[in-house]
C-alpha cells in the first residue's frame, strides 16, 4: 500500500467538502449583494416618496412657504411621476430583500 492511496479517502472527502465550502460562500456572498441592493433601491424609494411629498402640488401652505423661502412646488405631472417611481423603487427593494433574506 503506497502512500497515495493510504491518503486518497481522506483527499476525496476534504476536496469534497472544499467544492461545498466554495458554493456556501458564494451563495452567501450573492446573497448578502442581493440583500444590499434591496436596501439601496429601498432607500432611494423612500427619499423619491419624502422629495414628492415635501414638494406636493396639493398642500397650499407649503407652496406659499415655499414661494417666499425660494423652493419650488411640482407640478402635478412631476408630482406624480416622482411618487409612482419611488413607490416602484421602494417596492422592489421590499421584495428583493424578501426573496433573498
Amino acid at each position: 500500500m503506497t502512500m497515495n492511496h493510504f491518503y486518497s479517502p481522506f483527499l476525496k472527502k476534504y476536496k469534497e467538502r472544499l467544492v461545498v465550502h466554495y458554493y456556501l460562500t458564494k451563495i452567501k456572498v450573492i446573497m448578502n449583494k442581493n440583500i444590499k441592493s434591496g436596501i439601496i433601491y429601498l432607500l432611494v424609494g423612500a427619499f423619491f416618496i419624502y422629495w414628492a411629498e415635501s414638494h406636493s402640488p396639493k398642500k397650499i401652505g407649503q407652496a406659499i412657504g415655499n414661494a417666499f423661502s425660494g423652493s419650488y412646488t411640482m407640478d402635478e405631472t412631476s408630482y406624480y411621476v416622482c411618487l409612482i417611481i419611488g413607490i416602484a423603487a421602494a417596492l422592489f427593494g421590499v421584495l428583493k430583500l424578501i426573496r433573498k433574506a
